[in-house]
């Protein structure tokens, strides 16, 4: 779905920017005035070579502690989601960030947004926001997927730890016998 970059003021006469997702420039000005916006600018982002790259667990458990707090204290998703994408260090996992926030801005539920992602968000992950979403516990399923996320980077590590030494003995073993 093309993303539009706006700025836009608001009833009070705030000036807001970001990015909405939307069909054709139509369908973007109409959303914007859905949500009693005054449209100062409005261009379609160009389409840039975003090759999706995979997020590191760590990156993940971060995004999703943090998500899971802003939510549980009352902070909407689409803002959260928007303090989430400048926060973050990943470019994969900010770009990422903000076009799922362009989704849900343009009706979208979490859980469609986030399966659009499957390059970032496993399917484990993806059916728990769902689960989450439609329960009304979407922070507290957050801080559980983080702390799972948490258990399985701590898994990776060790076994990988684990291989190395078996491979360094076996290298030793290999050069001895040739020498």
């Amino acid at each position: 779905m093309p993303q539009f970059r706006y700025e836009a003021k608001d009833p009070q006469g705030n000036t807001i920017s970001g990015l909405i997702g939307a069909e054709d420039n139509k369908t973007a000005v109409s959303l914007l005035h859905k949500k009693n916006l005054t449209i100062i600018s409005l261009s379609q982002e160009k389409r840039k070579a975003f090759k999706a790259k995979r997020v590191k667990l760590d990156e993940l458990v971060i995004f999703s502690r943090q998500l899971a707090t802003m939510v549980d204290s009352g902070i909407s998703l689409v803002q959260a989601l928007s303090i989430l994408s400048e926060q973050s260090e990943s470019k994969a996992l900010s770009a990422t960030t903000v076009i799922i926030r362009g989704d849900i801005e343009s009706g979208s539920s979490f859980y469609n947004a986030l399966s659009k992602h499957p390059q970032v968000f496993s399917e484990l992950y993806i059916n728990m926001a769902k689960a989450g979403e439609s329960s009304g516990k979407l922070d507290e399923i957050l801080d559980r997927l983080a702390t799972y996320l948490e258990k399985a980077n701590s898994l990776q590590r060790k076994v990988r730890s684990s291989l190395v030494y078996p491979a360094v003995v076996i290298s030793l073993a290999l050069i001895i016998t040739i020498v």
